[in-house]
């Protein structure tokens, strides 16, 4: 009789073991910022006018330390265009906001919508509203895929259209 119940038990364990590691945590600055460190994907497309069309893939590594560094690969399809980038900055989560200060010194702040072992959705702070960028956790070893074939190359510096919070000064 103990080894059927065994066989029920286990399941329901391994159910409730996995419910707990991904709970929501973004209230708790200390296992938000522990669960966003690590290699992150995201992917969308853009639903403003001037830029439909385009459709973008990252990979955000978020270290302990509170660096990061994002890659991206945006690609448009109808025009056969694409644009690979990067940047690398810190970052850092306080009071359900996310912070990134980028590679231009630019600080910009995201409201949190939730944060979990595995799962981030988070919105500019100054564009109110639901959240519209989401990331997933990935595998360590997880990598962007390339162009596709037969696409043509664009690169320019695009400027970050947010408002963005005064630069930080370099401490001494």
């Amino acid at each position: 009789m103990w080894a059927p119940m065994k066989l029920l038990l286990i399941p329901l364990l391994l159910a409730l073991v996995s419910c707990t590691n991904n709970a929501e945590v973004k209230e708790d600055d200390v296992k938000a910022a522990e669960a966003l460190v690590g290699v992150w994907r995201g992917d969308g497309t853009y639903e403003d006018e001037e830029d439909a069309g385009w459709a973008e893939t990252w990979k955000m590594v978020r270290s302990a330390d509170g660096s990061y560094k994002v890659d991206y690969m945006i690609v448009h399809d109808g025009e056969k265009l694409y644009e690979q980038s990067s940047d690398a900055g810190t970052w850092s989560y306080e009071d359900g906001v996310y912070y990134e200060i980028n590679s231009n010194g630019d600080k910009i702040s995201y409201d949190v919508f939730s944060v979990k072992a595995d799962w981030f959705e988070y919105n500019i702070t100054q564009r109110q509203g639901s959240a519209n960028i989401q990331e997933s956790k990935t595998v360590d070893s997880f990598q962007l895929q390339g162009p596709p074939k037969g696409y043509t190359e664009i690169s320019y510096e695009q400027p970050i259209t947010a408002p963005l919070e005064e630069p930080v000064e370099a401490e001494e």
